[in-house]
């Protein structure tokens, strides 16, 4: 990668982690405030496909901005919605199979091989997948650790929005850093078309 193109990556990297973090607030907000009514209203499994349509629905139209050009709404939200479906699931299986610290790293190393594969294969880029994975991990793994230990220390509803926020920006900056891969990609096919 040249030096001119570090631009545009660290544009993609905070862009989605500005995006992503509005939607996740929006997501721990309703866990803040409503947590316990939605687990007696939907269940458990009831509220996490809530906050995971949450997530999709919020976090399609804030961060479809970074391929707007390159793509149209409706293949952006599919690619979207089955990554953060495998995403979550992938999650969701390492961290209620473990329930401890263990099942959070194995869910965030499976979740973010999860969203690289899938935005690979959706893509037809899985020169990508490890490059994806890694970053997205590491990312990733930053927010949401920074955030589920604060809310450990003091565990409130302002704690829990923070949460919200390091683990907005964590995940999105790794969207970020995927879109911009997506994106660049686009470009040169239709550079080579043209």
């Amino acid at each position: 990668m040249s030096k001119k193109n570090y631009v545009p990556l660290l544009y993609s990297i905070l862009s989605g982690a500005l995006a992503f973090t509005i939607a996740s607030i929006i997501v721990f907000v309703t866990v803040a405030f409503a947590e316990r009514q939605l687990y007696q209203l939907l269940g458990l499994l009831g509220a996490y496909i809530f906050w995971i349509i949450l997530f999709i629905s919020s976090g399609t139209i804030l961060l479809y901005r970074l391929v707007r050009r390159i793509m149209s709404l409706p293949r952006f939200a599919i690619a979207y919605s089955v990554s953060f479906v495998l995403y979550s699931l992938a999650w969701m299986m390492s961290y209620y199979n473990m329930r401890n610290s263990t099942g959070e790293w194995v869910g965030s190393l499976t979740g973010s091989f999860a969203i690289a594969i899938s935005f690979a294969v959706f893509f037809a880029l899985p020169q990508y997948i490890a490059r994806w994975t890694l970053f997205f991990f590491v990312l990733h793994s930053i927010g949401y650790f920074i955030g589920s230990n604060v809310f450990a220390m003091a565990p409130s509803r302002e704690t829990m929005i923070l949460w919200g926020i390091t683990y907005g920006l964590g995940t999105g900056a790794g969207l970020g850093f995927i879109l911009y891969y997506v994106k660049e990609h686009f470009v040169l096919q239709k550079a080579q078309i043209s």
